[in-house]
């Protein structure tokens, strides 16, 4: 479990960055920043993966400039942009790939189960940001 000042400091990140207060971020920043991180828990979804033949995981996608947090003209188009993007994702998948359990409307992002072929073909997808275990979080009093 990260420390309280860790949590502390990302939750103040979020928070900059989805209120657009940090100057110079894009986008297309933070997608470069968490394509950095894609592979950060490849060693735990794969020990999930060989322990269980499957790992339920949470999928972040690139977007586009509708996609965008702070896009909101057209909530519409949005929905239309962000639901291309994830069948686009999906139709590289098959069956014995990856179960789908949610797809967010508002937001680039697929939860499903994965086994090894599907984390693979995920890792090497050009439209996939980061992978992540899909764990319960639970809140703390310290």
């Amino acid at each position: 479990m990260p420390s309280k000042p860790v949590l502390i400091i990302a939750g103040i990140v979020l928070i900059l960055f989805f209120s657009g207060c940090v100057e110079g971020t894009s986008i297309r920043n933070w997608d470069e920043w968490k394509a950095s991180q894609k592979g950060m828990e490849t060693p735990d979804i794969l020990k999930k993966i060989n322990a269980n033949g499957n790992a339920s995981i949470i999928v972040t996608l690139k977007g586009n400039e509708y996609t965008s947090p702070t896009y909101a003209q057209n909530l519409d188009l949005k929905k239309e942009e962000i639901k291309k993007i994830q069948d686009r994702v999906l139709a590289k998948l098959g069956p014995e790939d990856f179960t789908l359990t949610y797809q967010l409307e508002n937001s680039p992002i697929l939860a499903g189960t994965v086994t090894l072929s599907g984390f693979q073909k995920l890792l090497a997808d050009e439209d996939v940001i980061i992978i992540e275990l899909d764990q319960s979080v639970y809140a703390t009093g310290d």
